[in-house]
């Protein structure tokens, strides 16, 4: 552990408790905390850290400036570094814009944007792209947003079956919808590199209302119960 960046109580005790240093210091807090034969010194220097976080300017919470957005319905993020936000200046104009988020500074920075889209029921991050999901009359339609130089820009559109779309995750490399209406279905997608969708499966789900997504899984919430879905 000789190589570890917070490998002595001195550096720990300097620590930033910044996103990064933070990450690092709770690693290592759980792992000696864990050890029966924990390093002393080291996990009471982590102890006294985390006891003086509430006077440490470095701990506050920071708010992240999106621009002149005031109306933030929608934000969405893969990696935790590019950012997706759906928002206006008012309650009529909407963009869907690119932001890249230093981790150290929480400073976000405008790559790119659209001039003015619909606001969407929906938007998730995959991969490099943002897909927002909509409900209209003519059908429910999935729709894959690409940053090119300063512009977001419409990169793909997929129409699915279904009167409304009721919800839509990121699961991994895989996208899942839930569509609405009498016969309520689960859509499983990939999504290449190339913003091509490839359809998985496509599953019938009675009583099913509501969709969660997590890193490789999803809850769907059916008669009033949540019930988990893996193995997609």
């Amino acid at each position: 552990m000789a190589d570890e960046p917070l490998a002595t109580p001195d550096a720990i005790r300097k620590a930033s408790l910044a996103y990064g240093s933070w990450r690092n210091l709770k690693a290592l807090y759980n792992r000696l905390e864990a050890d029966p034969g924990a390093d002393v010194p080291r996990l009471g220097a982590l102890i006294a850290r985390l006891d003086v976080a509430e006077s440490d300017p470095s701990a506050k919470p920071k708010a992240l400036n999106f621009k002149n957005m005031r109306y933030l319905p929608h934000l969405a993020t893969a990696d935790g570094k590019t950012l997706w936000a759906v928002g206006g200046d008012g309650w009529n104009e909407r963009r869907l814009s690119c932001f890249t988020l230093d981790a150290e500074s929480l400073r976000l920075t405008q790559t790119a944007t659209t001039e003015s889209v619909d606001e969407p029921a929906f938007l998730v991050a995959s991969g490099r792209f943002a897909v927002t999901g909509e409900s209209s009359k003519k059908g429910v339609w999935l729709i894959v947003w690409e940053a090119v130089e300063k512009s977001v820009k419409r990169k793909a559109a997929m129409r699915l079956d279904g009167e409304d779309l009721l919800g839509l995750a990121a699961c991994g490399e895989l996208l899942v919808a839930l569509t609405g209406g009498k016969n309520p279905e689960l859509h499983v997608f990939s999504l290449d590199d190339q913003g091509v969708f490839t359809s998985r499966s496509k599953t019938r789900l009675p009583g099913v209302g509501k969709l969660w997504g997590g890193s490789d899984y999803v809850v769907v919430r059916q008669n009033g119960r949540g019930l988990s879905l893996k193995g997609l």
